[in-house]
C-alpha cells in the first residue's frame, strides 16, 4: 500500500506536468499574436514619425494605418 506522502509527491508532479503543458500550449497560442502586434505597432510608429508632423500627410497615415491593421 502507498503510503500518503507518496500519493502526494504523485499528484504534485502530475499537476506540474499539466501546468507545464498548459503553459506550452498558451505560449505557442499567444506568442504569434503578440509578435505580430508588436511589428504592426512598430511600423505604425515608425510611420507617424514620417508623416506625423505634416498636417497635409494626416489622411495618408490615417489610411496607411488602418490598411496594415486589416492586413
Amino acid at each position: 500500500m502507498q503510503s500518503d506522502s507518496d500519493i502526494a509527491g504523485f499528484l504534485l508532479k502530475a499537476i506540474a506536468l499539466l501546468g507545464a503543458l498548459t503553459a506550452l500550449y498558451v505560449g505557442f497560442e499567444v506568442l504569434p499574436y503578440y509578435l505580430a502586434n508588436t511589428r504592426f505597432v512598430r511600423v505604425v510608429r515608425s510611420q507617424a514619425r514620417i508623416m506625423g508632423g505634416r498636417e497635409e500627410l494626416a489622411a495618408a497615415l490615417q489610411d496607411a494605418i488602418y490598411r496594415d491593421a486589416q492586413a
